[in-house]
């Protein structure tokens, strides 16, 4: 088991997850090492090469992710091990 499947709990998750009106996924998430561009345009690209991403939106100076997406398509474990 990886560091995130843990996620995959639904207890879990739901301190994180927040789900929209539309029925997509929500998280929005802390990243400290989002001080090196290449690394913050590799983010964006694997987040967005996930099925069902919908959103993808990065606060440099926050260092902050925010993803929507479909959960049907993507669990919230294989869109935090697009952060690896």
């Amino acid at each position: 088991m990886n560091a995130t499947a843990a996620w995959a709990r639904p207890g879990l998750a739901a301190q994180v997850l927040r789900t929209r009106r539309d029925g997509r996924s929500e998280v929005a998430l802390r990243v400290p090492s989002l001080d090196d561009p290449r690394r913050v345009l590799h983010l964006e690209q694997a987040i967005h090469a996930l099925p069902g991403v919908q959103r993808v939106a990065i606060d440099v100076t926050a260092r902050r992710v925010r993803v929507v997406w479909d959960a049907r398509h993507t669990s919230l474990p294989r869109l935090l091990d697009a952060f690896a």
